[in-house]
Order: C-alpha cells, then structure tokens, then sequence
C-alpha cells in the first residue's frame, strides 16, 4: 500500500512517468524541488518525517516505501511509549 501511494505521489509530480519499483527518482527526472514536494506530501498525507537526505540515499520506489514503513513503524512504536 505505501508504495502505491508513492508511486502516485510520483506520478502527480510527473505525470509523464508510469513508475516502477526500481525507478531512481532523479534518473526518471525528479528534481530537487520535486523532492521536497514529495516529501512535504509525504508528510502532509502520510505523517512521515522524511528529509533530502533520505530521498538522496533511498532515490528508487522501492526503497523509499521500505525506508516509509521503517520510519512508519519507528513513529508509531514511539507514539505508543
């Protein structure tokens, strides 16, 4: 499911794209600017607190829905303590 929504944030933020578990968010033509509306999406929809520097290590779908069910996961556990 996360990364169904990902995919679609990507998609709205490049609507040319049909993207794909292994897509690199830059290589595809993600940008800088992009990345923080990716992430400020991320966090508006989601509640998840990602930074650039996140993006930048974890660029492919797949990865970053990993890294989101990680930090999903990490928020809840505390949230819960």
């Amino acid at each position: 499911p996360l990364e169904c929504a990902l995919a679609a944030i990507w998609k709205s933020l490049m609507p040319q794209l049909e993207p794909c578990r292994e897509d690199d968010f830059f290589a595809v033509g993600g940008n800088s600017l992009m990345g923080v509306r990716l992430i400020n999406r991320l966090h508006s929809e989601h509640g998840l607190e990602i930074d650039l520097r996140d993006l930048l290590a974890h660029p492919s779908l797949s990865a970053m829905a990993d890294l989101m069910r990680a930090r999903s996961s990490e928020q809840t556990s505390v949230s819960q303590a």
